[in-house]
């Protein structure tokens, strides 16, 4: 066989066999954001959301061991950031403590839907 037919026969297996599996999607790996801070609470903030407030999208706000409770750890307003709230030992040692009554009614956590990528990771939030 001459160096043209093989160069044909090449051509046409390639073309024939094609190259791979092209319906493959590819997702696109998160780059970490070099510039996001990580607060803490209570080292850099007294309160949880004093610790939000400070917070830039997606930041991280690390909360200690302990009970959270009364004015801003109750009520906790993400203000629209996609933040990252995070306990360092899990729900066991981190308690957001409402104190609401059927009379005072309070909430943990508020967090509107321009935060869709908010994380909220380690809290029992009681009463």
């Amino acid at each position: 066989m001459d160096k043209l037919s093989i160069l044909a026969l090449v051509i046409i297996l390639v073309c024939a066999l094609g190259c791979g599996d092209t319906s493959t999607v590819v997702e696109p790996t998160p780059v970490p954001d070099i510039n996001a801070t990580v607060i803490r609470v209570p080292r850099d903030a007294a309160t949880i959301q004093a610790a939000i407030d400070k917070a830039d999208p997606l930041d991280t706000v690390l909360v200690a061991n302990g009970t959270y409770k009364g004015n801003g750890n109750r009520d906790i307003d993400f203000r629209s950031k996609s933040i990252i709230l995070l306990s360092e030992n899990g729900p066991a040692y981190t308690i957001i403590d409402c104190a609401g009554t059927a009379d005072n009614q309070h909430c943990g956590l508020i967090i509107t839907s321009r935060a869709n990528d908010a994380v909220v990771d380690g809290f029992t939030i009681k009463n």
